[in-house]
């Protein structure tokens, strides 16, 4: 069978290489996704400073500490989502690197094409569909 060699087989069926109009809007997401991920943390980080007060280090009687466990979760909801946050903050910052280096778009694990659907969907995404579903499984 002559044609396309090996790199047909290296797509997905009924997808091509993005084009420069979807690499153009990938990395304006990208950027757009950065910018509101690193505000946030910024948020974050100023609320948890705010939270920092020197009557919180101060010694507390057993029902103020009973009061304060409230506060505590949400500041480890906080943290959890900080950790998130950041995260997703140096994926994007990931894929911003790649479209500069002309490797956007390449599964990190097996190098092959990743669909340009899934990266419509997910701009940042470094693995194709194949290795992500390895991957979560290696996981569980």
């Amino acid at each position: 069978m002559g044609g396309g060699s090996g790199v047909a087989s290296r797509r997905v069926r009924g997808e091509g290489n993005m084009d420069s109009d979807g690499l153009a809007a990938a990395r304006q997401r990208l950027q757009a996704d950065e910018l509101q991920m690193q505000e946030e943390i910024a948020l974050l980080d100023e609320r948890a400073r705010e939270a920092q007060t020197p009557d919180e280090v101060a010694f507390s009687s057993d029902a103020a500490l009973a009061d304060e466990a409230p506060l505590a979760v949400d500041r480890e909801k906080e943290s959890t989502w900080r950790r998130s946050l950041q995260h997703r903050l140096l994926d994007a910052q990931s894929a911003l690197r790649k479209l500069d280096q002309g490797t956007y778009g390449r599964c990190d694990a097996c190098g092959l094409e990743i669909a340009p659907r899934r990266l419509r969907a997910q701009p940042q995404a470094s693995l194709c569909l194949n290795c992500q579903a390895k991957a979560e499984r290696g996981r569980v």
